[in-house]
């Protein structure tokens, strides 16, 4: 428990440091996929993403000029819900790669934008699921004293489904890492 108090400690410091825990959280939340099914990693990974929300929330850093959504917990949070789909997608979706490696000479310099854009547009999901999460009342924010913990998990949990379920379905759907895949392996 300590660890996680420290780790918390680290992450209030900076707004960098909230976005390297995002970060690093959604690229551990590949482990609960094939090859590995380490699903109960997800207990771990999903409350610290809820908790890097919080810790945006209550942030009261100076804002870079060229970022102005840095000013609102929302945009704080859809930032920090960004970090943590690019971490997820990117440490999911590496194997895209291999397929412009096949003609290398030809498709190679496609490699970096193929293995970082995809991600990247990926992640803008989960941004919205950290947006969507600020703004429902009870959701992140100051607005959270008082509320109870439960309401803050549920409002997490249906913006991530549906989250989800919208990445699997819009503009064809993009159905691969899907959350609930995780689930399917066998106990």
């Amino acid at each position: 428990m300590k660890s996680f108090q420290t780790i918390e400690a680290w992450a209030r410091q900076s707004r960098w440091r909230r976005r390297w825990c995002a970060f690093l959280a959604g690229a551990l939340s590949i482990l609960s996929m094939a090859p590995f099914h380490l699903w109960p990693v997800l207990w771990l990974t999903l409350p610290a993403l809820l908790r890097m929300l919080e810790l945006g929330a209550q942030a009261s850093e100076p804002v870079a000029r060229f970022a102005p959504w840095q000013r609102s917990t929302i945009g704080r949070a859809a930032e920090i819900g960004w970090w943590f789909g690019f971490g997820y997608h990117v440490f999911g979706l590496f194997w895209i790669g291999e397929a412009f490696l096949v003609e290398a000479k030809v498709f190679g310099w496609l490699l970096p934008f193929a293995v970082t854009a995809l991600p990247a547009g990926l992640a803008l999901f989960w941004a919205a699921i950290g947006a969507v999460t600020c703004t429902i009342p009870g959701a992140v924010s100051g607005r959270w004293v008082g509320q109870s913990h439960v309401d803050r998990v549920l409002v997490f949990a249906l913006a991530v489904g549906v989250g989800e379920w919208l990445r699997g379905h819009m503009l064809t759907g993009f159905p691969w890492n899907v959350l609930g895949y995780a689930l399917t392996a066998p106990l």
